[in-house]
């Protein structure tokens, strides 16, 4: 019977060893546990906490929207017209229908009243001719015309008559001239019309200066 009681007693105090142990051992895990826990968090307290609240307003600020490319604005694009008759003659250069004026490009010519002086000093109508000349030419057929700019509510462009450009007839004939950014259009016509005297050339475009009408009772 003894030997029975001190093998029970032995197996009592084994268990109760094993069930310290094991307790023990729960509470180093849990404590452990707790430990990582508290120290993680205060490492991620001590990281959050050294950014400088301009770095977080920088990192929320939305970024400015792209600017996009500056583009030059475009060339008019050239027109295609048909000037149908009747026409009114402004001047030498200008042509006006139902619809449109439209004003030969890269010329020049006399007004549409001009006098002039001719090789011997006397006075004629140039511009009352050069109105003649490009009537004549145009006469009451349809006039095709590439538009190629506007001033104000005139069209500027090149036109043609029998298939030939307009303003290389009217240069030919002595009634136009290239304006001075466009010498180099039709030279050879040019030449040929000053040798010639023709049109304008018969004084060499003298243009009379226009008169200045004196107030009445001026004497």
């Amino acid at each position: 019977m003894l030997c029975e009681a001190e093998a029970m007693q032995r197996f009592f105090n084994q268990a109760i060893q094993g069930v310290l142990s094991s307790s023990l051992s729960r509470t180093i895990i849990v404590s452990a546990l707790i430990s990582s826990a508290v120290l993680g968090g205060a490492v991620w307290y001590r990281r959050t906490s050294s950014v400088s609240p301009s770095a977080v307003r920088a990192e929320a600020r939305p970024s400015p929207p792209a600017t996009p490319p500056r583009t030059e604005p475009a060339s008019p694009p050239s027109i295609l017209v048909t000037l149908e008759p009747p026409y009114v003659i402004v001047d030498g250069l200008t042509v006006k229908t139902m619809d449109r004026v439209v004003r030969l490009a890269g010329l020049e010519g006399p007004p549409r009243e001009a006098i002039c002086f001719d090789e011997k000093g006397y006075l004629w109508a140039c511009g009352l001719q050069a109105r003649a000349a490009l009537n004549n030419l145009i006469t009451d057929r349809p006039v095709p015309c590439k538009v190629i700019g506007r001033d104000n509510d005139v069209d500027i462009g090149h036109c043609q008559v029998d298939r030939a450009d307009l303003g290389r007839k009217l240069v030919a004939a002595g009634w136009a001239r290239p304006t001075p950014d466009r010498q180099a259009d039709h030279s050879a016509e040019l030449k040929a019309a000053s040798e010639a005297s023709m049109g304008m050339w018969n004084g060499g475009w003298k243009i009379r200066p226009p008169r200045v009408s004196q107030p009445q009772g001026f004497h």
